[in-house]
């Protein structure tokens, strides 16, 4: 099983949670400061993924940076919008 966490754009009145900042720039698909969005984070299965990618829901991306996976791991013990369950899966 994997995590996905979404990542959102920061958008002026809209919901934003600063647990994990993402700025322009960081991967070719962050184009405007961003954020991981934990409130909406899922749990798939690899063959769900791979079947989402073969039927063109995902689009494959680059890999992001270690450094931009440690924050974002990070961001899941920070911010208060994470589901418990996450937090147990993560343990």
């Amino acid at each position: 099983m994997r995590i996905l966490v979404p990542i959102s754009s920061k958008k002026s009145g809209k919901f934003f949670d600063p647990a994990c900042e993402i700025y322009a720039g960081e991967h070719e698909f962050v184009t405007r400061d961003s954020f991981a969005h934990y409130r909406h984070t899922q749990q798939r299965s690899s063959s769900k993924i791979e079947l989402c990618i073969d039927n063109g829901t995902y689009i494959r991306k680059p890999n992001i940076s270690d450094d931009l996976l440690t924050r974002i791991i990070d961001g899941l013990k920070l911010s208060d919008f994470v589901e418990p369950w996450v937090m147990e899966f993560l343990s």
